[in-house]
């Protein structure tokens, strides 16, 4: 029994068919061009004796029909399986596929659409036409996997599926776009009845801003008329609308405290200030009665200000009225006064020239003010209290705290040992400096008779401030490991490499705060005995500190203390008559 080709390869030959293509054949034998009729004639016989290759031949016009230019390369599949049968993968559909599944493409070749087929419909394919194509040798390899592919059962439900998908995205963007427009119409409408009356600059802003994501779904011919309408409004009552703006800030503005709001006011009606592009001409007359309005409040605002500078006193009630001044100053007209106003400007430039010649002469007094503090935070606060910020190189401001960081020192010193601090200036107290620093802090005469008791023995401030000079130092090579450990400066030292492991890991628990200098929160001298072998004392203390005393402690500082807080050292005077302390003898 012959075959009969599958009616989807080829049309049905019924006697109709027949008629037509006898006549076919006679028209192409009676061709005036041999070679054009020994064509026509063996492609018609071989249609009407073989129509596996008549399908062969409809199947690689198909697959030959040009595409997109962009679908030329179609997207890698994600599946690496995929990737090695070239299938696409599950959801996806590249342009060119697309385009051959298309039902203008697909049912103009084989009467129905991809959609249609049949398992009958792929097995007639493997089992005629397949076979003929393959024979027949036109196809190139890529061109007949792209056949294989889309005539293959096992992928049919995957390109159906990725087809209705791609349907169904193209349906949304095309709604998408349909409503993008319709937004944009509306808003090229609003644009075309704008007038300063009805729109404000907002609302222009805000249109603008709207359009930005709907021109992008309608294409160039919608963003050219959006943008042309909008330019079109803009243009014709931006100016009424920043005109409008300066009257409303010039009725407000009654006295020089509303400077501020005429200087945003002109800032707002340049092209950068007004947010579209469009501003006042210079020689506008609403700018230019602005700005005479500026000048009259700035004057009336600069000579208030120098009115209340000059009823300042000398000394340190002058400076703490300046400092209380230069704040309510900033506060009104902001950190940049020459923005503003020139004539503000020259008044700050004048108060900091009086404050440099007032502080010039208060040295003293600020060394004073430091010393009466009786707390930490007092001693702390009292330089701003008196001084700005700016105005810290000066001499005056440099001897003020380095005075408060002796009086915060002292302060220390006697909390730890229980004492209270007395507002004033203290005693002197014993120099007492680690043997790596060569000058005394104290002349010796002074530091024999305030650093020992009558029998010669160090005084317990001696010893807490010995004390404290250990923990300093530890930190300040603490804070240098951190830097060298920092650029890599280690590694050619074991020894700090060790350490610097150590810090790292120490840092990550604390933030780094072995860095600063551990504070001594109680400190007692127990007793002293002289030395039977060596120069000096052996004296005990009882201290309690904010950090704990664990192994990189004592590697720091160079001696430990026990669990109840007792620690233990040799106290000697050098030939200076300075105090040292020597641990781990």
């Amino acid at each position: 029994m012959t075959r009969t080709p599958h009616r989807l390869l080829r049309a049905p030959i019924g006697p109709r068919a027949r008629s037509m293509l006898v006549a076919g054949m006679l028209a192409a034998a009676c061709a005036t061009s041999a070679q054009a009729q020994g064509f026509n004639l063996g492609n018609i016989l071989r249609n009407a004796l073989s129509p596996a290759a008549g399908q062969c031949r409809t199947l690689l016009a198909w697959v030959r029909t040009p595409v997109p230019a962009a679908a030329a390369e179609p997207a890698a599949p994600a599946d690496p399986r995929q990737r090695r049968t070239g299938w696409p993968a599950a959801g996806a559909l590249d342009a060119r596929t697309a385009q051959l599944l298309s039902d203008e493409v697909f049912a103009r070749h084989f009467g129905k659409t991809y959609e249609q087929l049949t398992m009958q419909d792929f097995r007639s394919f493997q089992q005629e036409t397949a076979r003929a194509c393959m024979q027949g040798g036109e196809f190139t390899p890529a061109e007949w996997q792209t056949v294989q592919t889309l005539w293959n059962q096992h992928q049919h439900a995957r390109l159906v599926q990725a087809m209705q998908a791609r349907r169904a995205q193209q349906e949304a963007s095309e709604r998408q776009g349909a409503a993008a427009k319709g937004e944009l119409d509306q808003l090229v409408a609003e644009l075309q009845q704008a007038s300063p009356q009805g729109t404000s600059l907002a609302r222009l802003q805000a249109i603008r801003e709207r359009a930005r994501p709907l021109v992008a779904r309608v294409g160039a011919e919608g963003q050219q008329a959006f943008d042309a309408a909008f330019q079109q409004a803009a243009q014709a009552i931006v100016p009424d609308l920043l005109r409008q703006r300066i009257n409303e800030a010039l009725a407000q503005a009654q006295s020089p405290e509303h400077l501020p709001l005429l200087a945003k006011a002109r800032d707002s009606v340049g092209p950068q200030g007004s947010g579209l592009g469009i501003g006042l001409p210079a020689d506008d007359p609403a700018l230019l009665s602005l700005q005479r309005r500026e000048r009259e409040l700035a004057v009336a605002a600069a000579e208030a200000e120098s009115r209340e500078l000059a009823g300042f006193a000398d000394g340190l009630a002058g400076l703490e009225a300046g400092v209380q001044w230069q704040r309510r100053f900033q506060s009104r007209w902001g950190g940049n006064p020459t923005r503003l106003a020139p004539e503000l400007a020259a008044v700050q430039t004048d108060f900091q020239q009086r404050r440099e010649a007032v502080l010039a002469r208060s040295g003293a007094l600020l060394v004073r003010a430091a010393q009466q503090a009786t707390s930490v935070a007092e001693a702390q606060s009292s330089v701003g209290r008196y001084t700005l910020p700016s105005e810290a190189s000066l001499p005056g401001v440099q001897a003020m705290r380095a005075a408060v960081d002796e009086r915060i020192r002292l302060i220390e010193r006697n909390d730890a040992l229980g004492r209270a601090t007395p507002a004033g200036p203290s005693q002197p107290a014993a120099a007492a400096v680690p043997a790596a620093v060569a000058a005394p802090v104290a002349p010796p005469a002074q530091a024999a008779a305030a650093g020992s008791r009558a029998g010669g023995e160090p005084t317990e401030e001696v010893m807490y401030d010995l004390v404290r000079q250990k923990f300093e130092t530890a930190a300040a090579r603490v804070k240098g490991l951190y830097s060298q450990c920092q650029g890599g400066g280690s590694r050619d030292n074991p020894v700090n490499a060790m350490m610097c492991l150590s810090l790292n890991m120490q840092r990550g628990m604390t933030g780094g705060a072995l860095a600063a200098p551990t504070r001594i929160l109680q400190f007692a001298k127990i007793g002293c005995e002289k030395s039977p072998s060596r120069p000096g004392y052996n004296c005990e203390y009882e201290i309690k500190t904010d950090n704990p005393m664990n192994k990189q402690f004592v590697a720091m500082t160079g001696f430990q203390l026990d669990e109840a807080g007792f620690g233990q050292g040799r106290f000697v005077r050098n030939r200076e008559g300075v105090w040292l302390m020597i641990t781990g003898d």
